[in-house]
């Protein structure tokens, strides 16, 4: 229910926003058209300060609902780590809402109303309109987000529900065997369980309803004919008890219990990967916005040097007032896609919004000043976007690293390299040959001792080892399949790694069906030491003589001999003209001495 009100003050809000947006348009544009302030204008005033102190009321009851439900799920679920992480960094983001700049203007904006001078007016509406756009794009996001996290907590529970019903289907099944409790009582049993699973199944119907309405859903596969095979042995099960049948009914509970331990381990393995997946895109995505904002503060700086040259009276001053609109229409294609990216990536903070903002803002006054030919005032502007634009690249590449933290620790013993011409180093962010090597070594140690564990008979408690080892080798296969590519793309394919990703992918179904036999490890150490014969392929290429680079060496010129001869000849003469000593006045002794130098010098 919580949930629900949340969704709903959230979505009005965001009606709200929009609404408030194109009134405060409309009488601004009213305003510019009169010549003083009316009486009717400030009554309108007025009530667009309510409807912002409203507004800021709603959003701060959401924001009490969704910590109050953090703090219910501790007594009812047990969330995962990655998940309550997720959640607190929403809830940062519900705080950083309630926008104390917004209660500034609003307070402004009634002190204005009694002197109403229309100048300071327009200007602080202007301010409140840029203040609303920002939050407008906040709601949205939060919308999203929460959507997202309400998904993602309901497969989570989902998973937990399926585990714990296996493990009292499997309870149950036990009793049946031995005869341990009268038919009646094991029946009723069952009948419970059966109930249980039904509301499950409702569940996972209104989950899929509430992935599809995502902007980006989750890749959820259709589990409804392993759930029908699932109720049917349930159902059977209960049939075999009535009839007193109690090993088939044993028999058919062992089948219904592993059937939701499988279905719960694929949730749990897909969930994981599509993360891993999502993660990948998102900084592709993240690193395509950074070039383009260095480009942009680049493309600013020139400009602003293009503009100090120029008059204001000459034609070229137009065609460069041109390309400040093309980089104002540039950055909204910057703005758009980070607000679409700030949607699934929660390590974007808020003031990376507010970065934006206050570019745009420059932005705007820029041009205004530009085409009233005020070059100063406008180079200040032109100055502060630029510095802005760096400031918000700077960001963003924090943002990057927290994510690749964030994979280095999903993924163990592969950790990201960025070091530039290093091995490894192509595209940024991909992994090294001798990290995947060792996230490969990893996943091969953890596959022996998980066989050790099953020879012991503890198989049954370990879907959620088999589903994180299924995530590390999908992302290990993919790492590779990169850095292959980069190496076929810069001329040094590797024939070493042909076919490795194959039987990589062969290891990631035998992990997701829960298969760790002898020739599953075999495969495994297979792979592990074809990737130390590549990796010392690769080294030794390095190392290759014929590529090695060498520093230039200097090389002794030799003088043409013709040439050699004539300047022997030239300083004999020289030097005779030395031997006869005329007498000469000390100012042409001083013009001779000169001449001289200077054919020394010209030598």
């Amino acid at each position: 229910e919580n949930n629900a009100d949340i969704e709903f003050n959230l979505q009005k809000s965001l009606k709200e926003t929009k609404d408030l947006q194109e009134d405060m348009k409309a009488i601004k544009e009213k305003m510019m058209q009169e010549k003083k302030v009316e009486w009717q204008d400030k009554k309108e005033l007025e009530k667009l300060i309510e409807r912002h102190n409203s507004l800021q009321s709603e959003i701060k009851e959401a924001l009490e609902k969704y910590k109050e439900n953090i703090q219910n799920q501790e007594e009812h679920s047990k969330p995962s780590d990655e998940l309550k992480e997720k959640q607190e960094k929403v809830q940062k983001l519900f705080d950083q809402l309630q926008s104390e700049e917004m209660k500034d203007l609003m307070k402004k904006m009634e002190e204005l109303m009694k002197n109403m001078e229309k100048e300071s007016a327009l200007e602080m509406m202007e301010k409140t309109e840029m203040s609303d756009q920002q939050l407008e794009k906040e709601l949205d996001r939060m919308l999203e987000l929460f959507k997202q996290l309400e998904v993602e907590a309901a497969i989570e529970k989902e998973i937990q529900k399926l585990e714990e019903l296996a493990k009292k289907q499997d309870d149950l099944s036990k009793e049946t065997e031995e005869n341990q409790k009268p038919n009646e009582e094991l029946g009723e049993k069952q009948d419970t369980l059966n109930k249980k699973f039904d509301e499950i199944q409702k569940e996972m119907e209104d989950l899929k309803k509430k992935n599809e309405e995502l902007e980006h859903p989750k890749s959820l596969e259709d589990s409804k004919e392993q759930m029908e095979k699932i109720d049917q042995d349930m159902k059977n099960s209960k049939e075999q008890i009535d009839q007193k049948q109690n090993k088939s009914a044993s028999k058919s509970q062992k089948n219904a219990s592993q059937r939701m331990k499988d279905m719960a381990f694929q949730m749990s393995a897909q969930m994981k990967s599509g993360e891993m997946a999502q993660m990948e895109e998102d900084m592709a995505m993240l690193r395509q916005l950074l070039e383009n904002l260095v480009t942009l503060s680049f493309d600013q700086e020139q400009l602003m040097t293009d503009f100090g040259y120029t008059e204001v009276s000459a034609p070229k001053y137009v065609s460069l007032v041109q390309d400040q609109y093309k980089i104002k229409d540039d950055f909204k294609v910057v703005e758009d896609t980070l607000h679409a990216l700030s949607k699934r990536v929660t390590q974007i903070e808020s003031f990376v919004q507010e970065k934006v903002t206050d570019i745009k803002v420059n932005l705007k006054k820029g041009i205004a000043q530009l085409e009233e030919r005020n070059k100063p005032l406008a180079g200040e502007h032109q100055q502060r976007t630029m510095t802005y634009l760096n400031d918000l690249a700077l960001m963003l590449s924090e943002v990057m690293n927290q994510m690749q933290q964030q994979m280095s620790s999903m993924m163990p013993g592969a950790q990201m390299c960025n070091k530039p011409g290093g091995k490894g180093s192509g595209k940024s962010g991909r992994i090294p040959m001798d990290k995947i090597t060792q996230g490969q070594g990893g996943i091969s140690g953890d596959m022996q001792k998980m066989a050790e564990k099953m020879k012991k008979g503890e198989g049954g408690k370990m879907s959620k080892e088999f589903a994180q080892m299924a995530a590390r080798q999908a992302a290990l296969r993919k790492a590779l399949n990169d850095l292959s590519q980069d190496k076929k793309e810069q001329g040094k394919g590797m024939p070493e790694l042909d076919g490795i990703g194959d039987e990589m992918n062969k290891v990631e179904i035998d992990l997701v069906n829960k298969r760790l036999n002898n020739e599953t490890l075999k495969r495994q150490q297979d792979i592990t030491t074809r990737l130390l014969e590549a990796e010392k392929s690769d080294r030794q290429r390095d190392q290759d003589q014929k590529r090695q680079a060498e520093t230039a060496r200097e090389q002794k010129r030799s003088m043409p001999p013709a040439l050699e001869q004539y300047i022997r000849q030239r300083e004999a003469e020289i030097e005779q003209y030395k031997s006869v000593s005329p007498d000469l006045r000390p100012y042409y002794k001083f013009l001779v001495e000169e001449y001289y130098q200077s054919l020394k010098n010209s030598k």
